[in-house]
């Protein structure tokens, strides 16, 4: 039973068309998630700077200070701190 040349070239080119609009389609679904993970770190990103601002702002030790005072807050004076010592349990008690 011989296949015509041109019926198995025809299968042959529409297999190809089918395959090519399947990868196609495929590239172009992950183009767009990859451009929306992208976006979402861009997101992530930003708000990482804004907390680390945040972070350094309430880390400051001039600015403690300051609100220490305006607080009316005072260092503890030696005889005002109480000193706990912890010591490890006994094994097997």
């Amino acid at each position: 039973m011989k296949r015509n040349p041109l019926f198995i070239a025809a299968a042959a080119a529409g297999l190809s068309l089918l395959l090519l609009t399947w990868q196609t389609a495929r590239f172009a679904s992950l183009s767009s998630r990859a451009k929306k993970l992208e976006r979402t770190q861009e997101d992530w990103t930003e708000e990482n700077r804004k907390l680390e601002s945040g972070i350094s702002v309430l880390t400051n030790r001039t600015r403690s200070a300051t609100a220490a005072v305006r607080l009316g807050l005072e260092k503890a004076k030696p005889e005002q701190r109480i000193r706990v010592v912890v010591t490890p349990a006994e094994a097997g008690k």
